[in-house]
């Protein structure tokens, strides 16, 4: 999972636990106040009721509705002596009945009583039509008193049909807005997580984009000293020490092969001069096996020190020429190696004049036309050399008829010293740095190489921009 996605659920799951909270905080918190208001106005309307209430003389209670302060006919009132005779009863008690219970002061019951027998207040009067169900919750409140000597049970409840729906409406209200600032919250998190991981994004951009032929390129540093500039810091002093490193390697390649090309050249001279000269043919056979063995490392040096040169010094000398022409030169140094194994060699008639540095592509026409010979059938292969224009580009392929280069090694051939048989470089005497010295020419020219190789050859294609 993306770090910008983890950070979206992480803060969603944070804003959504927090929001819920909060939202059950205020909804539990509102409920238990308006609760607490209608007990207390409960009580109120009780304390009323027992002040009014009087005795006969007889030693019975009886009660003055007359003297209320409050409109009892709102309320389901029930109040009875000890003996369980009732004192008084509301309107309201008579058309429904509820469930008393003398040792809880307050809690909730419910009757079965028609909506429109309920005072509402005319505030809510709108909502009655919202009534239909012909249960009504109400809030009970229980009050043992001794009035006059007689023990009395006081039962007051109150309907609450209009609050109770509006607290469900209230608790939908809560949920639709919490989810709405969730879904709020997880967009901005999204945009502001993007945002705050763009400099991350640009600084594996650019670190996937530094490679060993880019090691000069470094990341921008931030102004903000923050986190990500110390790691862009680290990164590009990281970098600074791949260069150097990548830069004395270059430098000690370059200078070893320097260094050996003349001992390997007064080497291979000495072992000629030894052949000109009457041997027994037990030591002429040495003699050549060393001259052959001092030839392949000669070869492998002057690859190595063309490479260090390129890798050192990536200047390209540009001029105008026709690539068609070059390519008939190389053939032409060929021809005896190509006659004697009748390889059929076809090549674009079509003049395709490039601007790049002649010797340089020489170079690489040389290793490509050379690997094509080498590496292809023992008699009757084939060469063909074909040249396409592709808008400001030149495509040209080189394709023989040999042996089919495994599917997993085709990535691998530009490398140094891959080779795709190696029993087949020690038959040619190759030195597994032809196709990268191809590669890395392309590359100074701008350009691009890869392979393919199947059932009808292995082909080599060159991509060239035409300017």
């Amino acid at each position: 999972m993306k770090i910008r996605a983890l950070f979206t659920i992480i803060i969603s799951v944070a804003v959504l636990l927090s929001a819920a909270l909060f939202s059950s905080f205020v909804f539990f918190g509102f409920r238990e106040e308006y609760y607490k208001l209608v007990d207390r106005e409960i009580l109120d309307v009780g304390e009323g009721i027992f002040k009014n209430c009087r005795n006969d003389g007889s030693g019975q209670v009886f009660y003055d509705a007359g003297a209320a302060e409050y409109p009892l006919d709102r309320y389901w009132i029930r109040l009875s002596d000890q003996q369980n005779r009732v004192v008084y009863r509301s309107p309201i008690s008579t058309l429904t009945d509820l469930s008393i219970k003398p040792d809880s002061p307050a809690y909730f019951a419910e009757g079965k009583l028609s909506p429109d027998a309920v005072w509402i207040d005319p505030v809510d009067e709108d909502d009655r039509s919202e009534l239909t169900a012909d249960k009504i919750r109400f809030r009970v409140v229980t009050i043992n008193r001794s009035v006059s000597g007689a023990d009395l049970l006081l039962v007051i409840a109150k309907p609450i049909p209009v609050i109770a729906g509006e607290l469900t409406e209230l608790l939908y209200e809560i949920a639709a807005w919490t989810v709405v600032c969730v879904l709020l919250v997880i967009a901005i998190s999204y945009v502001l997580a993007g945002r705050m991981l763009k400099p991350l994004q640009t600084i594996n951009q650019l670190t996937r984009e530094i490679r060993e032929s880019s090691l000069h390129r470094r990341i921008p540093e931030r102004k903000n000293r923050d986190e990500l500039s110390t790691l862009t810091q680290s990164l590009n002093s990281m970098f600074d020490r791949l260069q150097h490193s990548f830069q004395r390697q270059k430098e000690f390649v370059g200078n070893a092969s320097h260094e050996l090309k003349s001992p390997l050249t007064i080497l291979r001279l000495r072992l000629e001069d030894l052949l000109s000269a009457p041997l027994s043919d037990e030591v002429r056979k040495e003699i050549e096996a060393l001259l052959e063995t001092t030839q392949r490392i000669q070869r492998l040096v002057l690859d190595l020190l063309d490479l260090s040169r390129m890798e050192q010094q990536d200047t390209v000398r540009r001029e105008p020429f026709d690539l068609t022409v070059l390519i008939k030169d190389v053939l032409d140094d060929y021809d005896d190696i190509i006659s004697a194994r009748t390889i059929a060699v076809t090549i674009p008639a079509e003049t395709f004049m490039v601007s790049a540095d002649r010797e340089k592509i020489r170079r690489m026409f040389i290793n490509l036309i050379d690997n094509a010979v080498k590496y292809n059938r023992p008699r009757h292969g084939s060469i063909t050399v074909n040249a396409e224009r592709q808008d400001e580009r030149l495509s040209i392929t080189v394709i023989n008829t040999g042996k089919t280069i495994p599917e997993e090694l085709i990535p691998l051939i530009f490398d140094q010293f891959v080779r795709a048989e190696k029993s087949r470089s020690q038959e040619y005497g190759g030195t597994g740095l032809g196709l990268t010295i191809v590669r890395k020419i392309a590359e100074l020219h701008g350009g691009s190489v890869h392979a393919r190789s199947d059932s009808a050859g292995t082909a080599i294609t060159v991509i060239l921009p035409l300017v």
